[in-house]
């Protein structure tokens, strides 16, 4: 059986995808020839756990943790991941972790849902484009709450997406700004929100399951 944890996190490349994403989301997309350190800026990363109100996933939140977090001079993008299919939210720690050290607010949520071959089955753990607006909104709360750990630390106007397999198709569906019938991916209707400038995915497609073609650009 493949040990999600270890693959997904073990590779010298996941630091570059990390560090990659983080520019373009940072400089929304201007790019200029530079030495890129790809070491994170930061040594330590710090999590909780919360709810998002607007669904009830249970979600956990890693930011970067300077001493002077809460000091009201930083102002961090939110990255959300999206699991793979029938993977927990504990197995992507590491990974997330690592992509809040280069900056970010990772959100992680665990998100269950009826497996789409079967409306009857019990829930199971599949992303959906409906987690986005579920998580900006809670974000939004997560910043203006005196109690939180991320206080007044989050730029809620710029997002990227991490996705893992199925997670991975859902991204590249809200990046193409496609609901892709027969797909599960996304429900009617979905609108890319303004918010998103950038995405990295691993081990997705977008192919459509009924035609075996990709969906073109």
């Amino acid at each position: 059986m493949l040990n999600y944890k270890r693959y997904l996190v073990s590779t010298k490349n996941l630091s570059i995808l990390c560090t990659i994403a983080a520019f373009i989301v940072v400089f929304d997309g201007k790019t200029s020839a530079a030495t890129i350190d790809y070491s994170p800026p930061f040594k330590e990363a710090s999590f909780y756990s919360t709810t998002i109100s607007a669904n009830n996933d249970l979600a956990d939140i890693y930011y970067p943790r300077p001493s002077d977090v809460n000091s009201g001079s930083y102002s961090s993008p939110i990255v959300l991941l999206l699991q793979g299919a029938l993977v927990d939210k504990s197995f992507y720690s590491d990974y997330a972790s690592l992509v809040a050290r280069y900056g970010f607010v990772v959100v992680v949520p665990n998100h269950f849902r009826p497996l789409p071959i079967n409306p009857n089955s019990p829930p199971s753990l599949l992303s959906e484009t409906s987690r986005i607006g579920a998580v900006l909104s809670q974000i939004a709360i997560e910043n203006t709450k005196t109690t939180s750990p991320i206080a007044s630390v989050v730029d809620t106007q710029r997002l990227g997406l991490l996705g893992h397999s199925f997670g991975g198709a859902v991204g590249l569906s809200v990046i193409g700004n496609k609901c892709l019938p027969g797909s599960y991916l996304c429900q009617e209707p979905f609108t890319r929100p303004k918010e998103l400038l950038a995405g990295a995915f691993f081990g997705a497609n977008l192919r459509n399951p009924i035609s075996n073609q990709f969906v073109p650009k």
